[in-house]
């Protein structure tokens, strides 16, 4: 029996599709995954703790969908389908203005993150590399949530499958409510106390703890969009959800799912 003489190609590689009695096709990456997701973000994601230092318990319930065009695609993304809905003294023309902020928002998410997929064959099979896009869909049914569009609200927010906003909601509050629907945490406190926030890394493990007061300026090096008014900071942890649904859904034992910014 003859020598084999030529290096083992990676399914990426055109060669793979010649016949080659001596070459040796390994396949990387042959399939494309999408997912539903419904999840309570607290305890996957993350865990919040109060002042004693006790867990708390909520339930933070959160649907969304992930697309990752392993073998296809150049580009994995989040999907999240919103119905608007317009309250009391809510013309067509605001609703028609909120879906832009809500679609203005998503500038602040988008182009931040990249999901690095490495193969148990690393020998034979490159890192995959896919940016993650943040999508809405406009729908009339079968929504993930409700965005009811208010004349005035006191406080806009995310209460179970329902984003609540005004007519004067800015596109900063929209970024910081979307940013609740795939299962971030607010990164301050709802009383006078100083909670913590800890997120799950893609391996399991929890990061350190992040200091979690009433009120933090954007000078504190831990500040970001989920915790301080305007701003924009986004940082890896914020992305880590997608790497942990990743690893999940990816059929191949073995197989590594990380976040890069």
């Amino acid at each position: 029996m003859g020598k084999r003489t030529s290096a083992p190609h990676s399914a990426s590689d055109a060669s793979c599709e010649v016949s080659d009695p001596v070459s040796v096709c390994v396949v990387c990456w042959n399939k494309d995954y999408e997912k539903e997701i419904s999840v309570n973000s607290r305890g996957r994601y993350f865990e919040r703790y109060k002042p004693d230092s006790s867990s708390y318990t909520s339930v933070y319930s959160k649907k969304f969908k992930i697309y990752i065009p392993l073998k296809t695609g150049t580009e994995a993304s989040v999907e999240i389908r919103i119905k608007a809905e317009a309250q009391s003294g809510v013309s067509a023309a605001d609703v028609t203005a909120a879906k832009s902020n809500m679609q203005s928002s998503l500038s602040h998410w988008n182009g931040k993150f990249n999901l690095q997929v490495t193969h148990p064959d690393t020998a034979n099979c490159p890192v995959k590399s896919l940016p993650i896009k943040f999508k809405v869909v406009w729908v009339t049914s079968n929504e993930h949530y409700t965005m009811k569009v208010h004349s005035t609200y006191p406080r806009e927010g995310v209460s179970g499958s329902v984003i609540n906003v005004s007519k004067t909601t800015i596109v900063w509050t929209y970024a910081h409510e979307f940013g609740h629907c795939f299962g971030l945490p607010d990164e301050y406190s709802y009383s006078t106390g100083t909670d913590t926030v800890k997120y799950y890394q893609p391996d399991g493990t929890l990061d350190t703890a992040i200091n979690a007061p009433p009120s933090k300026p954007s000078s504190d090096t831990s500040s970001s969009i989920m915790s301080t008014h305007s701003n924009t900071k986004i940082a890896q942890r914020h992305g880590w959800f997608f790497a942990i649904e990743a690893k999940d859904l990816i059929d191949i034992s073995g197989v590594k799912c990380a976040i890069t910014i």
